[in-house]
């Protein structure tokens, strides 16, 4: 049955490619794709799941999108597809960041990366975990699920402005060189130096979390960014 399912929704997810006039951020797409991608993760890890899909799963998942399709071709074919995007006036130009505010920023990702790691060594320790000899990650989720330990509210706030830059350079990196095409694209690879720090921090939590948001966003903006160059 989780095989029908995954062909149904790959036939969804095509037909609603190509009905958006291939359109990556039509709200169809996504959701086709979002469930397509649900139920592979659900067929790769079957022998640990251990789930089952039934019939009546399947035709509400499927009548479900169908009828959410629907809507937007009614939509579409009664307004028809408009390019709503407009450039402000002045965001034609290049994003530019000083250096004070790159080494500033830099500094910092390297600093709240180091208090992040020195936190989760301590997690991991105080849940058993002897260098050499068990498994860091298994031990610093010991930790974390099992005993409730935190990493604490001074580590979380400074992970947070973490992410929260390595969101704000990765705009930046991609605005300048897929929306206004400047430049060699290695040209300013720097910015990405945050997302770099801060993908390693969360990895160090044991956690898949972070990697797969911070990928859809890239995704997702990537897919604005060329679609409207």
């Amino acid at each position: 049955m989780i095989f029908i399912l995954l062909l149904l929704l790959s036939i969804l997810m095509l037909f609603s490619f190509y009905n958006g006039a291939r359109d990556l951020m039509s709200p169809w797409f996504i959701s086709c794709v979002m469930y397509t991608i649900g139920v592979l993760f659900v067929i790769l890890n079957g022998d640990n799941w251990v789930m089952e899909i039934s019939a009546i799963t399947l035709i509400v998942i499927v009548t479900a999108l169908m009828s959410f399709g629907l809507g937007e071709i009614v939509v579409t074919s009664a307004f028809g597809f408009r390019n709503t995007f407009k450039m402000i006036r002045g965001c034609e130009k290049r994003i530019r960041i000083n250096i004070l505010t790159n080494i500033a920023v830099f500094v910092f990702s390297l600093l709240a990366l180091f208090l992040y790691y020195k936190r989760i060594n301590e997690i991991a320790i105080q849940a058993g975990y002897i260098e050499g000899v068990n498994s860091f990650l298994q031990y610093v989720r010991l930790g974390i699920i099992q005993k409730g330990l935190s990493i604490g509210p001074v580590v979380a706030i400074v992970s947070f402005v973490l992410r929260s830059l390595s969101y704000v350079y990765t705009f930046v990196y991609l605005y300048n060189k897929l929306l206004l095409r400047k430049g060699k694209l290695a040209g300013e690879w720097y910015l990405l130096f945050p997302s770099i720090c801060y993908l390693i921090m969360y990895s160090l939590s044991g956690s898949r979390g972070g990697l797969i948001e911070y990928v859809s966003y890239v995704v997702i903006l990537s897919s604005i960014f060329i679609s409207k160059s």
